[in-house]
């Protein structure tokens, strides 16, 4: 097989990915809104609840993969 992208690339889609999904079970269990905010990297998908707390948790799971010292997705569940 001919690679045409950079290897990082398909970790950053894998890790895009996980962080949708990993938004798509929080919204789900805490009633969160999907919509657009801006992070470090321009707009993103984030999450708004119904407390007022809003995060990307894609931007979360691509400085946690590429950092690792971010803190883990748990402590969302906590506020």
């Amino acid at each position: 097989k001919h690679r045409t992208e950079a290897p990082g690339i398909e970790i950053i889609r894998l890790t895009y990915a996980l962080g949708c999904y990993i938004g798509e079970v929080y919204r789900r269990c805490y009633q969160a809104k999907w919509g657009t905010m801006g992070g470090k990297s321009g707009k993103l998908l984030g999450l708004k609840t119904p407390s007022g707390l809003v995060f990307s948790p894609v931007e979360h799971a691509l400085e946690r993969a590429f950092d690792g010292r971010r803190e883990s997705f748990n402590h969302y569940s906590q506020t």
